[in-house]
């Protein structure tokens, strides 16, 4: 028994097929069906994700602005405070 079935597509691209994690006996096999989760936890972690990439990049944007412009260093201080 191989560990993987591999299956040749259209372009004879090699892909893995949705038995992902087989056991030996089938029933017991992690398949890309059964490994996903519900419908509902789906559509919820979507919804968190995208509110989470808004305020990332929000907050990107107000570090970036609020640390932006030049800086001003004195030519023998290379950048420390004494």
């Amino acid at each position: 028994m191989r560990l993987f079935d591999w299956h040749a597509d259209q372009r004879g691209l090699r892909r893995l097929s949705p038995g992902a994690l087989p056991a030996r006996n089938p029933l017991y096999s992690l398949t890309a069906g059964n490994a996903k989760a519900g419908t509902y936890g789906l559509k919820i972690g979507l919804v968190w994700w995208v509110l989470g990439m808004i305020l990332a990049a929000g907050y990107f944007t107000f570090v970036y602005r609020s640390f932006a412009g030049k800086v001003a260093v004195d030519k023998d201080s290379h950048g420390y405070s004494d």
